[in-house]
């Protein structure tokens, strides 16, 4: 948690109750971020996404990896 809007906050969480693509319109610098599904069985999966040049960001959601694990949250950390 900060003070920053969430188009210019570092970090990020998501809550995927289906999947979808989320789409945002992002005001820092960073050029990639990474994703990092956090399962309710304890597993991860992290998966870097590079930011477009105008700074938008589509991020793909599941809500079921492919090991069929349920994704609890998503945690988006912004690199500089």
């Amino acid at each position: 948690r900060d003070e920053n809007s969430i188009t210019a906050s570092r970090r990020i969480g998501i809550v995927p109750f289906a999947d979808g693509e989320l789409l945002l319109k992002h005001e820092g610098q960073a050029k990639k971020i990474q994703a990092i599904a956090h399962c309710f069985d304890g597993s991860k999966l992290a998966v870097n996404i590079e930011i477009q040049k105008n700074g938008l960001l589509k991020i793909p959601l599941k809500e079921r990896l492919k090991n069929n694990a349920l994704v609890e949250w998503m945690e988006i950390n912004f690199d500089k």
